[in-house]
């Protein structure tokens, strides 16, 4: 052992010998660091794996609510209920409407200016899922549907295009190392 001077004008012990193995806790930290590192780049992968075609789903759905608001969609007048913000801007308003049944409906409508509570609007609803339900004047509108299957479709292949790469590079790295073994046992032999 040689002494380092410390902070503070205080001796040190520096070991010169051989490496000692970690501590058994040491070890233990290192496992479960590992896994942690593990569990969050599985659900990383689960999330960029799943959330893409998550969003053409709910893209699909609704362009279909759209579409059938656009082919049998009842007008009416609704009040609305309630706002909802994201961010600090309104997202969305919730109205409150009467079906031609005569059932009141509460629905959801996107939004990029808030109204309200009590603001009469036009509405149009989809008879056969009354509690769906759109501005009148963006009766069967099917540009946020269609952005989702689009924005879905894209993140969906550039993270299966980076799979297949990432797959194909290691397997061209793996033939590249087992041709390099082979040429050196050739030429040792």
């Amino acid at each position: 052992m040689t002494g380092d001077r410390g902070t503070a004008g205080q001796q040190h012990a520096k070991w010169d010998g051989p490496e000692l193995p970690p501590s058994r806790s040491a070890q233990i930290r290192g496992k479960s660091g590992h896994l942690l590192r593990q569990s969050f780049a599985i659900a990383f992968l689960l999330a960029i794996g799943v959330g893409p075609p998550v969003a053409i789903v709910f893209g699909v759905i609704h362009v279909n609510q759209a579409n059938q608001i656009r082919a049998h969609g009842v007008d009416t007048t609704g009040t609305v209920t309630g706002q909802n913000y994201y961010k600090g801007s309104c997202q969305y308003i919730d109205v409150r409407y009467e079906t031609t049944a005569g059932q009141t409906e509460q629905g959801t409508i996107g939004t990029d200016n808030c109204l309200d509570n009590g603001t009469t609007v036009n509405v149009v609803y989809d008879p056969s899922a009354p509690n769906v339900v759109q501005y009148a004047n963006d009766r069967g509108d099917t540009i946020g549907g269609w952005s989702e299957v689009i924005t879905g479709g894209f993140f969906t292949a550039l993270v299966w295009g980076l799979v297949l790469w990432a797959a194909l590079t290691g397997r061209h790295r793996k033939v590249r190392a087992r041709l390099a073994r082979r040429r050196t046992l050739r030429t040792s032999g």
